[in-house]
């Protein structure tokens, strides 16, 4: 998991994924085969659209669009181009082990300017949190799990340099995340991962709420109606 820069548009690309998310999340989703990848920032192996891309997929009950996967370049503008064709969704499932911060930061904005939800069914780690935390409404499943670390950029030899997190640290209190929350997930190691439990990321305002997945389509038909906008001039068709 790991970020890159925030927005294209207003800095440069930078990005940060935790080593150890790998072994981390192999404990917990060994059966459902997932592959974990290291975007390391500025690098020639950035993540591309083929490396282990996202997939977007319409819910059942077409008021929900499914990310699944590495949220790499490209992701954002495929979500826009699904929301025009379906301007009823109203929820944004997530299952990612992270990936680009710039296209994670996008994807926010345009959570946030529809006035999406965003629901967690399994785990969203790294950058996906930084998508996870604009919705209007935050559901996790039960069980489901949010990780967190501080960023990381590699050296002329690949190896983990730790960096400095201003950018990350305003992101999430920007979202309204308690400011005691952010300063303990920014000071986690980029070799570890920090998945708090229930309690602290309903304190935190991290997530709104926890819902049994069974009774998820029931509550879709309850969240806010969204805003349908854009997020900004980029987003017009």
């Amino acid at each position: 998991m790991r970020w890159t820069d925030l927005s294209r548009s207003r800095r440069g690309r930078r990005s940060m994924t935790a080593r150890s998310f790998g072994a981390v999340l192999l404990c917990l989703v060994t059966a459902a085969g997932v592959t974990v990848a290291a975007f390391p920032r500025n690098g020639a192996d950035a993540p591309t659209e083929e490396a282990n891309p996202a997939s977007l997929q319409l819910g059942p009950a077409a008021a929900e669009i499914r990310l699944e996967g590495g949220i790499t370049e490209g992701t954002a503008r495929r979500l826009r181009r699904m929301l025009r064709t379906h301007p009823e969704v109203k929820l944004v499932s997530l299952t990612s082990e992270g990936g680009l911060v710039d296209e994670a930061e996008q994807i926010g904005d345009i959570v946030a300017a529809h006035g999406l939800s965003t629901y967690v069914p399994d785990y969203c780690v790294s950058a996906c949190t930084l998508v996870f935390v604009r919705g209007q409404e935050r559901l996790i499943a039960t069980g489901g799990r949010i990780g967190f670390h501080a960023p990381w950029v590699p050296d002329s030899s690949g190896r983990e340099v730790q960096v400095g997190s201003e950018e990350e640290t305003q992101s999430y209190l920007s979202a309204g995340i308690a400011p005691d929350f952010t300063a303990q997930a920014m000071q986690v190691p980029s070799s570890d991962v920090w998945f708090p439990d229930p309690p602290r990321l309903l304190a935190a305002r991290v997530a709104t709420s926890y819902v049994d997945p069974t009774d998820l389509p029931l509550r879709i038909d309850r969240l806010p109606p969204t805003q349908r906008r854009w997020a900004s001039a980029i987003e017009q068709p």
